[in-house]
């Protein structure tokens, strides 16, 4: 049961993670209607309480969910492709080498132990090396269109996200503060998302939103703080015996 269960998780990715070939939608249901068939043979065979059929039945009811996910994503990979219009040769380099090479590559950083790091790193080195072998042959590729090229293969790369992993960041340190103050209201969210996409930054000092857009813009706060009005002048200050003046008149 924990094999089939462990089955769902391992092709659930965009690109075969031991060889680079893509993965269809057509693949990762053929894959997870087998596990699943798996895990309600076994079900049958050990009697399991009605208790965990539901919760093979609610995991079932999610599947449709995971294939529009994979469908968004290669549309989405193909999407930001066109950005950057590559040519025929240069589209398939990209989709056979270089992006299943960098998303392996994302996918070794998250593996859970060393020997499946490496594994993982193995295959993303092999396959970013036969793209840049592939590319040394063409005259006119310059090391520009190369960055170019890297840069939109890795953000295809980045494109699919499994579960919530995108968000879950985001998700719990919304419920510190609600934790804190047992209620964010609706301005205090906005400031907050805010902050989130254009202030808070990775190790290489970009926002969620210069990542998005792939545009920089001004930092947060200086933009604030240009756009208050001016202060008002603090009240002026009263007198110690004016203040005792006042008091004795209200007694």
């Amino acid at each position: 049961m924990s094999e089939a269960i462990r089955g769902i998780s391992q092709v659930y990715h965009p690109y075969d993670l031991a060889t680079g070939a893509p993965r269809t939608v057509d693949d990762l249901a053929a894959s997870i209607a087998e596990s699943f068939e798996k895990i309600n043979e076994i079900a049958d065979k050990i009697s399991l309480s009605a208790k965990c059929r539901k919760r093979v039945d609610k995991a079932a009811r999610v599947v449709d969910s995971m294939l529009e996910t994979m469908a968004w994503t290669h549309l989405e990979m193909q999407i930001r492709l066109s950005v950057v219009e590559p040519t025929a040769t240069e589209r398939s380099a990209l989709e056979r080498f270089l992006i299943p090479g960098r998303y392996i590559g994302l996918a070794a950083a998250k593996a859970q132990t060393a020997d499946k790091r490496y594994e993982l790193q193995l295959v993303s080195d092999r396959l970013t090396a036969e793209f840049e072998a592939m590319t040394k042959d063409w005259s006119d590729f310059t090391d520009a269109r190369a960055a170019e090229l890297a840069k939109v293969a890795l953000g295809c790369a980045q494109a699919f996200q499994r579960s919530s992993s995108c968000v879950e960041g985001r998700n719990g340190h919304l419920a510190l503060f609600h934790h804190g103050l047992h209620q964010l209201t609706p301005a205090k969210l906005r400031a907050l998302t805010v902050t989130h996409n254009f202030h808070i930054t990775r190790a290489d000092g970009s926002t969620p939103a210069e990542r998005l857009f792939g545009l920089t813009h001004a930092p947060l706060f200086a933009t604030v703080l240009s756009r208050l009005p001016m202060w008002p002048r603090p009240a002026k200050k009263r007198s110690a015996q004016g203040r005792r003046g006042g008091a004795q008149k209200a007694a």
